[in-house]
């Protein structure tokens, strides 16, 4: 969340999720139910909550399913290569299309797709598009690797990634550390790689949004914005037992400082992982910041409310339909 201007950062921000966020409801206190992707997308298509270790989606009736069997139209784009029919996630959807580490507008040019070729452009429908861009390894195409300066917060975190130096220095062993410097360079790197990753998202929000407009249908169109997780990129000091499979793979700490520092997504407990996006923006939704506190368990029932179908008894979460604050 921490990554986008709605948000708080000041760096130039996506400006479509900026600019829709601004017509919608953005809720600051918002939190995936794990901190890797198949969990986490089983509690948020599931409405209930999972451990890290569930990797299947239960016998529960799936979001698609209860909207499928509503009449709607169900269309699913997951980039995500863990998110395959084996696991259950094809449940539901009218048509599933797995697109394996697609790229933001070329995913969205597949909802497009499917959308200007319905037999029915009048039935309401559903469509999940699931974007990987932000996510290991950060590779953004050059017309989104727009960011070469100091991260927002270099400040703080070089501080704390020169306190360490003796520590790397100390742990490197007969393997030569990368210096400070270098270190804290690729560092920047990563982090400025991870934004361009969210562009290459905003852009295709736009197409997505673009084709609705299009196709006469965004103004009727509920546009839920969320995430599964965030990701750690050197913020804070990885846990000791990372440290020692990194020294015994290596003989040593090669990326110095860096090896001492949390990349990516594990079991870690940090705001930069957990605290996720979350906007509401469509009809009936009104131009508000909400600081309650927030899961992903709350997209399911709020799906249901705003097409005026009953919750399901086993559902953990609350609508957040009609300004309902969570």
């Amino acid at each position: 969340a921490g990554r986008l201007g709605c948000y708080g950062s000041p760096r130039e921000s996506p400006p479509t999720i900026d600019a829709r966020a601004a017509r919608g409801r953005v809720y600051e206190r918002a939190y995936s139910q794990a901190c890797w992707t198949v969990p986490s997308m089983i509690s948020m298509m599931t409405g209930v909550s999972v451990t890290v270790e569930e990797t299947v989606l239960p016998d529960v009736a799936v979001l698609a399913e209860v909207l499928r069997d509503a009449g709607l139209e169900t269309a699913a784009f997951p980039a995500n290569n863990t998110l395959f029919a084996e696991r259950g996630f094809e449940r539901g959807y009218d048509f599933f299309e797995p697109s394996p580490n697609v790229n933001g507008p070329a995913l969205a040019a597949r909802f497009e797709a499917w959308l200007g070729a319905r037999s029915d452009p009048d039935r309401p429908f559903f469509a999940w598009v699931q974007f990987i861009d932000p996510h290991d390894p950060y590779e953004p195409a050059p017309e989104h690797d727009l960011f070469t300066g100091e991260r927002v917060d270099e400040e703080r975190l070089v501080a704390r990634w020169r306190a360490e130096e003796a520590r790397a220095a100390e742990l490197a062993g007969d393997v030569e550390p990368l210096a400070l410097e270098a270190a804290i360079a690729a560092m920047r790197r990563e982090s400025n790689l991870y934004d361009g990753e969210v562009r290459a998202v905003d852009d295709g929000v736009g197409r997505i949004l673009a084709a609705l407009r299009a196709a006469g249908a965004l103004d009727d169109t509920l546009v839920i914005l969320c995430s599964d997780h965030g990701e750690m990129l050197y913020e804070h000091k990885t846990p000791p037992y990372l440290v020692r499979d990194r020294i015994e793979k290596t003989g040593g700490l090669p990326d110095g400082v860096k090896d001492l520092f949390g990349r990516g997504h594990r079991t870690w407990y940090y705001e930069e992982l957990w605290n996720t996006p979350f906007v509401l923006a469509g009809p009936g939704i009104l131009s508000v910041r909400s600081d309650g506190l927030l899961a992903n368990l709350h997209t399911y029932p709020t799906g249901l409310d705003a097409l005026d179908r009953g919750a399901r008894p086993w559902l953990e979460g609350k609508s957040l339909w009609c300004g309902a604050e969570p």
